[in-house]
C-alpha cells in the first residue's frame, strides 16, 4: 500500500539554488509551506512515511527537480518543500512529485481539526514545519480564527451558575416542561378525533356496545358469540368484571346459559367464570341472578363435555372464598351433580370425562381446605367449620369414600397426586373404605415408582413419597382405633 504525505523542510540559504526554484517552481510559493494528503496516490505497495526536518549543508545536495509523476529520489538529493513524498515498499527507495492541482489551490494557512493519530500539539503544529502523524484530508478545515470562535461559543453555553448556587441548563437543551405542556388533555385528543372522524371510547363504552349486540334480538349467533368472545377479554379486569352488572350486561350473559347454539352457552360460561373469578361484588350479584342453579342445571343435563368443563369453571369461581354461594351448593344439591361428575360409570371412560371429574374432585378439595383447621393441607388436617362438616356428610352420604379411589392412576402422577390430596382431606371420615386391599395395594405401587424418581435431588417426589406414606401411616392409625368414621 502506498499511502503519501507533505513534509515541510527548512528553506535553502544558496542563491543558485533559489534561483534554480523561482524558475521551475513559480506556483509553488509560501502556501505549500506544510504537506497534505493525496488519497488518490494510494496504493497497495507503498506506505505512508514519516520524514522529519532537518539542518542540511546545501553545498553536499544536489537540486531535485519534480515533475507530475512519481520520481526515485537519490541519497544525495535536496528536497524542496511542497511536495508528496512517499517510500515504495517495492523498490525500497524514497519517491517524490508535484503536488496535484487541487492540492496546491488550498489555503495554506488553514488548520485541519482532529486528524487521525494526531495529539493536540500535533494538530497545533501546523504551517510550523513540524506536522506529524496521519493527516485525515476528509475532516472538516478551520482556521485559528474559527477554532477560537468556536471555543468561545462553548464557553458562553456551558452550565452557570446562579447566585444561590442553582446550576442552571444551557438553553440548547430541550425544555421538558415546555413539552408537558403542550401536549393535548383529554377533551383536545377527543376534538381532534372528531375532527378526523374518529371518536375516543373507554373500555365500558366498548363492552356496552357488545352488550347491546346480545341486548338485539335481531343479532346472528355469529354476532353474539363475537360480542361474548370479546366481553370474556375485557371482564379479566375487575373493574371491568363489576362494571358489566351496571350496564345491564351480566344478566344477559346469563340468559346465554340456556341458548340453543351451544358455542354461545360455551362462551358465556367462560365469561361468566372470568368475572367471577377473586370478584366477591360479581360473586355476589350472579347468586342474586340464580346463576348457580342455571349453572348446575346446565352441568347436569349438558351433553358436549367441553362446554361440561366450561360450566364446571363458571361453578368454581363462583363458590370459591365466598361462602354464600357455597351455602347454595349445598341447597341446590350441587354435591350429587358432582358425584355424578365424579363418577366413572356416569362419566365414561374418555379422556376429557376423566378431566372432567378430576375438575370437580379439586373442587371439592379446595372448599375443604378452605373450611379446615388450619386452613392448608396437611397430614393432620382436620374440619371444623359448620359448613365443612356439612359438605363431609353429603360427600359421604352420596359415596365419595367409595369414588376417590377409583380414580387413581399408578401412571399418571398429576392425577394420582391430586386424587391422594383428596383421600387426606377424607380419610377420617373414609377410614375403612380406603384401607380396602385393593386401594392399599394400589397406593404401594404409586409409591414405589415416586421413589424410584425421586434419586438424590428430586425433591418433588420426595415430597410425594412422604405424602403417600403419611397416608399409609393414617390408614393403619384408623384400622388400629376405629376412630375413621364420620
Amino acid at each position: 500500500m502506498t499511502m503519501s504525505k507533505r513534509i515541510s523542510t527548512p528553506s535553502f540559504t544558496t542563491t543558485i539554488f533559489l534561483i534554480i526554484l523561482s524558475l521551475n517552481f513559480t506556483n509553488c510559493r509560501s502556501r505549500q509551506e506544510h504537506a497534505t494528503v493525496n488519497e488518490e496516490d494510494i496504493t497497495d505497495k507503498s506506505e505512508e512515511v514519516d520524514v522529519s526536518s532537518e539542518e542540511l549543508d546545501s553545498d553536499d545536495l544536489e537540486a531535485f527537480l519534480p515533475t507530475n509523476e512519481w520520481q526515485t529520489v537519490g541519497e544525495n538529493q535536496a528536497v524542496p518543500p511542497g511536495l508528496h513524498i512517499r517510500m515504495n515498499l517495492a523498490t525500497g527507495h524514497k519517491e517524490a512529485k508535484l503536488l496535484d492541482p487541487e492540492d496546491g489551490g488550498k489555503n495554506t494557512e488553514m488548520m485541519e481539526i482532529g486528524g487521525g493519530g494526531q495529539t493536540d500539539d500535533e494538530s497545533m503544529s501546523v504551517g510550523r514545519g513540524q506536522r506529524q502523524g496521519i493527516i485525515n484530508t476528509k475532516r472538516k478545515a478551520f482556521t485559528f480564527e474559527q477554532a477560537r470562535e468556536a471555543l468561545r461559543k462553548i464557553k458562553d453555553e456551558s452550565p452557570s451558575e446562579s447566585d444561590d448556587g442553582i446550576m442552571s441548563l444551557p438553553p440548547a437543551l430541550p425544555d421538558r416542561s415546555r413539552d408537558r405542556q403542550q401536549r393535548l388533555s383529554v377533551k383536545e385528543m377527543e376534538e381532534v378525533f372528531e375532527v378526523l372522524g374518529l371518536k375516543m371510547r373507554s373500555e365500558v363504552e366498548i363492552m356496552a356496545q357488545h352488550v347491546g349486540i346480545l341486548a338485539d334480538e335481531s343479532s346472528s349467533d355469529d354476532d353474539r358469540l363475537h360480542a361474548l368472545n370479546e366481553l370474556e377479554y375485557y371482564v379479566h379486569q375487575i373493574d371491568n368484571a363489576r362494571d358489566l352488572n351496571i350496564i345491564g350486561g351480566l344478566v344477559l350473559v346469563v340468559r346465554c346459559l340456556n341458548d340453543s347454539n351451544v358455542e354461545i352457552r360455551r362462551a358465556s360460561a367462560v365469561v361468566l367464570g372470568s368475572a367471577a373469578q377473586s370478584n366477591v361484588r360479581v360473586q355476589s350479584e350472579c347468586l342474586a341472578y340464580q346463576t348457580l342453579r342455571l349453572l348446575l342445571e346446565r352441568l347436569r343435563v349438558e351433553a358436549d363435555e367441553t362446554t361440561r368443563k366450561r360450566v364446571m369453571f363458571a361453578v368454581s369461581s363462583a363458590v370459591r372464598q365466598y361462602q354464600p354461594a357455597q351455602e347454595e351448593l349445598l341447597k341446590l344439591g350441587g354435591v350429587d351433580v358432582l358425584t355424578r361428575v365424579l363418577d366413572s360409570n356416569e362419566c365414561g371412560q374418555h379422556v376429557s370425562c376423566q378431566k372432567l371429574s378430576l375438575k370437580a374432585l379439586t373442587l371439592v378439595t379446595d372448599l375443604l381446605v378452605e373450611h379446615s383447621q388450619m386452613g392448608v393441607l396437611t397430614a393432620k388436617t382436620k374440619i371444623t367449620s359448620q359448613f365443612g362438616l356439612k359438605l363431609l356428610h353429603e360427600l359421604v352420604s352420596s359415596g365419595w369414600c367409595s369414588l376417590v379411589p377409583q380414580l387413581l392412576r399408578p401412571d399418571d402422577t398429576d392425577v394420582s397426586e391430586k386424587v391422594l390430596q383428596a383421600m387426606q382431606m377424607l380419610v377420617h371420615v373414609c377410614g375403612n373404605e380406603f384401607a380396602n386391599a385393593d386401594v392399599v395395594e394400589q397406593l404401594t405401587v404409586i409409591g414405589r415408582r415416586w421413589k424410584g424418581l425421586a434419586g438424590d435431588r428430586d425433591q418433588y417426589h420426595k415430597s410425594l413419597v412422604e405424602l403417600i406414606t403419611q397416608f399409609l401411616e393414617q390408614l393403619v392409625w384408623c384400622q388400629e382405633s376405629r376412630d375413621c368414621v364420620l
